[in-house]
């Protein structure tokens, strides 16, 4: 069976780990499917192994892939922070309206009193089930609902310092 992997982002120059090679252009952090192991190979080698070869079009692919791939984890990051509700935030949401427009309603500033409310529209706003959700309270004493059915949601927030509260 053909071991999958998936591109993560370019990053810093350096020696391959698949071939020693100094790559003095760029590398690509690719992890295993199968192992979960992250690689940090040069272009060369990612084409050869994502695609089977070296051609100067193959390395286009896997570098603007990469790229791809970075702004899609930057995108999922800014996403998940923009539920992080701390007291003395006025926050928006979108809201469309019956022309299919969307539009901004702002939400009352968050008060130790209501803080738990402004979570719970902010979260509702980005159409994930409550099911399974849970709060988590950050070390500032913010607050953010997680989603328990996201397998990538709560390692995210608990490696940022959050701790389970509801």
């Amino acid at each position: 069976m053909k071991t999958q992997w998936e591109l993560l982002g370019v990053v810093e120059e350096g020696r391959c780990d698949r071939c020693g090679t100094a790559c003095p252009r760029r590398r690509v952090a690719v992890r295993s499917a199968e192992t979960g192991q992250v690689d940090r190979i040069g272009v060369d080698c990612a084409a050869l192994l994502l695609h089977g070869g070296k051609t100067q079009k193959l390395r286009n692919t896997v570098v603007a892939a990469a790229a791809a791939a970075e702004r899609d984890i930057r995108h999922a990051r800014e996403n998940r922070l923009r539920r992080v509700v701390r007291v003395g935030d006025t926050a928006s949401i979108p809201v469309q309206r019956a022309n299919g427009i969307y539009t901004a309603f702002a939400l009352p500033e968050a008060t130790p009193e209501n803080l738990k409310d402004v979570t719970n529209r902010v979260y509702r706003a980005t159409g994930r089930s409550l099911e399974r959700s849970f709060f988590a309270a950050g070390h500032d004493g913010s607050l953010v609902r997680v989603d328990g059915q996201d397998g990538q949601d709560w390692p995210f927030f608990e490696a940022l310092g959050f701790s389970r509260v509801s």
